[in-house]
């Protein structure tokens, strides 16, 4: 047990290093010296970020009694400090242009989808209440915004286009273009991305036009290949798409029954 405990915070440790480096770049303006490698560096950083909070959750989840008072509220402020720069990566990747982590997503989506041994439900835990305890407070820190948290590192928190196009849907989706779609596709694809993408991830914007070539009728038919659809969206809505891709088990299991909820409320209207 001490072990294991042990490796946990001396993790968090390590892991907190690496960010207060990067931090120290980022407010130096280092960032634009070699764009490429600064943002694969960072999208790898802001991975293992996620990942070790998963594996704190997990931790927290398996243990056979709860962890001692002490030892609870330090894995908290460490976790704590850690979602705090992942609040500032995240931002920054934003800012200029990227999605967090879309080299890696794939993979990353993967495991995720797993959930970890703490979400079984054919498991229960011996340290429930704890660990119930502890997911909320890394739900509830994970909302916090990047202001409220650093102010005084002046990287702003970034308000998506996107929202403010959905605010004004009827004056902003172009006329349609038999080029690229017809009439009924292009209806749909517009739902969606009202309703589906929402100014979420650019993750999702590419899952829809996976979805309308080849999970509907041929009352929607998809005209546009995939480069003419990221260039529609990004001369249109100001997006640069740079996630090209579907996540591979989370595309079947989560995102595709989605949209198809979606469709269907699209034909019931």
């Amino acid at each position: 047990m001490r072990g294991i405990t042990s490796d946990i915070i001396t993790a968090l440790n390590n892991q907190l290093e690496l960010c207060e480096l990067k931090n120290i770049k980022l407010k130096n303006n280092k960032s634009s010296t070699n764009i490429k490698n600064f943002v694969e560096d960072l999208q790898g950083l802001c991975y293992e970020n996620d990942a070790l909070v998963k594996r704190c959750r997990c931790f927290v989840y398996s243990r056979e009694k709860e962890l001692s008072f002490a030892y609870y509220e330090t894995l908290k402020k460490k976790v704590s400090l850690l979602l705090e720069q992942q609040h500032i990566f995240k931002t920054e990747l934003e800012r200029l242009g990227y999605d967090t982590n879309y080299e890696f997503e794939d993979f990353y989506n993967d495991i995720a989808f797993e959930l970890g041994e703490f979400s079984n439900p054919n498991k229960f835990s011996n340290n429930q209440k704890q660990s119930d305890n502890f997911n909320n407070f890394v739900d509830s820190t994970s909302t916090v915004t990047i202001t409220q948290i650093l102010p005084e590192t002046q990287i702003k928190t970034i308000e998506i286009e996107p929202f403010t196009i959905l605010n004004e849907i009827g004056q902003t989706h172009p006329p349609h273009d038999p080029n690229l779609w017809n009439r009924g596709c292009y209806e749909l694809f517009k739902y969606l991305f009202d309703n589906y993408y929402n100014g979420k991830t650019q993750r999702k914007l590419i899952n829809i036009w996976f979805f309308l070539k080849n999970y509907t009728s041929d009352d929607y038919a998809l005209l546009a290949t995939k480069k003419q659809y990221i260039n529609f969206i990004n001369t249109t809505y100001n997006i640069s798409l740079n996630v090209t891709t579907k996540a591979r088990e989370k595309f079947t299991e989560v995102e595709l029954p989605s949209m198809r909820d979606h469709c269907k409320n699209f034909g019931n209207r």
